[in-house]
């Protein structure tokens, strides 16, 4: 399988062996395992929406009123805040690969990040885009293995964590959401809360402190440890440049939010404005989660309790839907560009 193939050459550290080798009986093994797994994801994926939609939390009817003509400027609008995601999202990966000297036109990695997208449709986490942009790379010879294994992680840590320090910054404008009647969950909410700090200090910490770098070095998946000091090292040295990149990881959290505030009034659901900031990251990382197919119904059941939580309504789910089904959209031109590709280049 494609996927398989640039898993391989990605993070298969023997040089020696055959990227595209025949099939072994293992491997045929490992293949019917997968099919299983995808199998028992789908049903879990349909089970899911069945949930929301059964107990109202997905209303298509509802949906279906974001095409009314007066909801048609937020639909639009929307429309545009989903480009604006992808572009800064490959214009952060852009100065990522600049900052280790691979220089590549914006344009280019805007290409490459589309194509990304219309893979990650079909994996937990997007893992499969990650993957499509390193193979990118690789074989067009703008970089090697190491430096785009680095810069595909590390853009993916950094986008998580300026989504978690806007969250954070939100969480603590908005405390009393951590606040619950039933002091169990108060206490649960208020240790998640410290997980998540600790968490974002060390995704920074180690690329200042070489000693806290090492101290996370044996939590880290053996096939990722070489990446791991790489990306490391390779950005420790260039610290300073980090700060624009940075900035632009913002502008994009911004962006995702505002994504999800613009879908929220195309379906005539009146939010404040702070909740898609705490929202979008909650909703993304329980994305990572690989019990359905891409993620489908996890982050929309996430974002349903949210609602739930904070008195909002029942619709939660349905905006996040709108807003994956926007993405969506931007992505399938992702595949017409990989499909066109193709025809160039068939062995690409």
């Amino acid at each position: 399988m494609q996927s398989d193939r640039l898993s391989k050459l990605l993070f298969n550290d023997n040089r020696t062996e055959p990227i595209l080798s025949e099939t072994t009986k293992p491997e045929s093994k490992s293949q019917l395992k997968k099919r299983l797994f995808q199998i028992v994801k789908l049903a879990t994926t349909v089970g899911v929406f069945w949930w929301l939609i059964a107990t109202k939390r997905i209303d298509f009817e509802i949906l279906s009123t974001a095409f009314s003509t007066d909801r048609l400027i937020w639909i639009v609008l929307s429309f545009i805040a989903g480009f604006g995601c992808i572009f800064f999202a490959s214009w952060r990966w852009n100065l990522l690969l600049r900052n280790v000297g691979t220089k590549i036109p914006v344009s280019q990695t805007l290409r490459w990040t589309w194509i990304g997208m219309f893979f990650a449709i079909f994996t937990p986490g997007g893992i499969g885009g990650d993957v499509s942009r390193g193979y990118n790379l690789i074989s067009g010879k703008q970089a090697g293995r190491m430096s785009a294994v680095s810069s595909v992680l590390l853009d993916r840590v950094i986008g998580f964590h300026s989504m978690l320090v806007i969250g954070v910054v939100v969480l603590i404008y908005r405390h009393t959401f951590l606040v619950d009647p039933t002091e169990t969950i108060t206490w649960m909410n208020w240790l998640f809360f410290g997980v998540l700090l600790v968490g974002m200090f060390l995704m920074v910490a180690v690329f200042f402190s070489r000693r806290i770098s090492k101290l996370m070095y044996p939590l880290v998946p053996t096939r990722f440890r070489t990446s791991y000091s790489s990306v490391v090292e390779a950005y420790r040295e260039n610290r300073s440049h980090m700060i624009p990149i940075y900035s632009v990881s913002l502008i994009n959290a911004i962006v995702n939010a505002l994504l999800f505030y613009f879908a929220a009034l195309a379906l005539s659901v009146d939010i404040p404005i702070w909740v898609p900031f705490i929202v979008v990251p909650l909703s993304t990382v329980s994305n990572l989660i690989p019990l359905t197919l891409g993620g489908l119904g996890i982050g929309e059941s996430v974002t349903s309790e949210i609602f739930i939580r904070l008195n909002l309504g029942g619709m939660g789910a349905a905006i996040a839907l709108y807003m994956r089904m926007t993405v969506y959209l931007w992505a399938m031109w992702g595949g017409v560009l990989y499909l066109k590709r193709m025809e160039k280049n068939p062995k690409s």
